[in-house]
């Protein structure tokens, strides 16, 4: 396996973790392949670098690109939007701003054209491109590009021919080894798979895939796919047989549709918000972002001047870990907020009090009152809840969860009292 990033490209031994090459990455690399014993890091600065695994991983020399046809004695200073290398095809497909995708034959170390989807004039794009795959089929000539206006085409690269495209908004794809299907990213944190041939949609969120969303990342593994769609042998063990598919067409007509109207906008963090908390007595929002920026507004509605705000104080979790839970005691003035490691005890006036670290394995944590006694709470995760104090958040007693949580994850809870 190899793994390149800014500073440093590594080459692994997957069974025993060892290290077996290490070089210093060439500038701002975009893109990385295997071709046989030789690995290819491709640069932003419109070359690729080159190391010979086979021959004591000597460093080759690099192989510059272009984007016309007309030879250049000076090399290309602009960067690209997007890079893939496809080795199978033996070919490069690079993008610029204001300019339909150029192909670079690897063989013949030349240009070999352009592509693009087509717009309604019948001329082709020039629109910003995000992402670029090639099939990896080599005897399937396609090309898969992502574009910053939304639109998802579908391309024979080499007779610059447009198969399919539609709006889909994603910002990154990925094809599987067999070429197959084509899974795409989008700005929704929703993964769609396509079968790569006619971009027919298959299935949403998951396919034995690792998605990466700021400090996190989360690796999903579904109960199974379409079964037609693995009979190739690249099978694996399941436990469902039930396929959530979802169809581009609709097969139902819409009959009614209502429309709500935006008063006004309160207030805006930077990042986009994944946490509210409503504090009734003191008109109080707390909202929690993805860089762990924790904001409280006091809002009120005033009869003659609308909505009044007031910033009451801003904070930020100094963290890597993600907020994944907040809980307000308004009676003791405090609120908790937790990462899957750690709680942090906050006073409703932004000053941290108190670091927490939960026991067992990280995982989610929920906090609720005890539903009789309003100066303790309650903290459970999949396999026991603890009682604590909101004065000093000193713990009373734990008790154990009767139920089988060991592979899933815990995501809301209810209180009830009964009797």
């Amino acid at each position: 396996m190899a793994t390149c990033g800014m500073r440093m490209t590594k080459v692994w031994v997957i069974k025993s973790g060892e290290v077996l090459h290490s070089f210093t990455s060439p500038q701002r690399p975009v893109d990385i392949e295997f071709d046989g014993g030789m690995l290819l890091v491709a640069s932003d600065k419109n070359y690729l670098a080159r190391w010979d695994l086979e021959s004591n991983a000597a460093a080759k020399q690099e192989k510059p690109w272009g984007d016309s046809p007309e030879p250049s004695s000076t090399p290309l200073r602009r960067p690209p939007c997007a890079v893939t290398v496809s080795i199978s095809h033996k070919m490069i497909s690079i993008a610029y701003s204001e300019q339909a995708i150029a192909l670079w034959d690897m063989e013949e170390d030349a240009y070999s054209g352009s592509c693009g989807k087509k717009l309604s004039s019948g001329e082709t794009s020039t629109h910003v491109v995000v992402a670029l795959a090639f099939n990896p089929n080599p005897n399937i000539g396609l090309l898969a590009v992502a574009y910053l206006d939304g639109d998802l085409a579908l391309l024979d690269p080499f007779a610059d021919q447009q198969v399919e495209c539609f709006r889909a908004n994603c910002q990154t794809l990925a094809a599987s080894p067999n070429g197959r299907l084509l899974a795409a990213g989008g700005v929704d944190d929703i993964i769609h798979i396509y079968e790569f041939d006619m971009f027919k949609l298959v299935y949403r969120d998951s396919l034995r895939i690792a998605d990466i969303r700021g400090a996190q990342c989360t690796v999903w593994e579904p109960a199974t796919l379409l079964r037609e769609s693995l009979s190739d042998g690249s099978s694996g063990t399941t436990s469902a047989s039930i396929v959530d598919t979802v169809f581009l067409e609709a097969k139902s007509k819409i009959s009614a549709m209502l429309t709500a109207v935006s008063l006004c906008t309160l207030y805006s963090h930077n990042s986009p918000v994944h946490l509210l908390a409503w504090c009734q007595q003191r008109s109080t929002l707390l909202s929690v972002d993805a860089s762990n920026r924790i904001f409280s507004y006091n809002i009120e509605k005033s009869p003659n001047q609308g909505w009044l705000v007031a910033l009451i104080f801003q904070s930020q979790l100094k963290s890597e870990k993600a907020i994944v839970d907040i809980f307000v005691g308004e009676a003791a003035g405090k609120f908790v907020v937790s990462t899957r490691e750690l709680g942090h005890l906050f006073s409703m006036d932004g000053t941290h009090e108190e670091e927490r670290t939960y026991q067992g394995m990280p995982r989610i944590r929920k906090w609720f009152f005890y539903p009789r006694l309003w100066g303790h709470m309650v903290c459970a995760d999949n396999f026991q809840a603890y009682i604590y104090f909101w004065t000093d958040w000193s713990k009373v007693e734990p008790f154990s969860l009767s139920i089988d949580c060991y592979s899933s994850q815990l995501k809301s809870l209810t209180p009830y009292s009964l009797g």
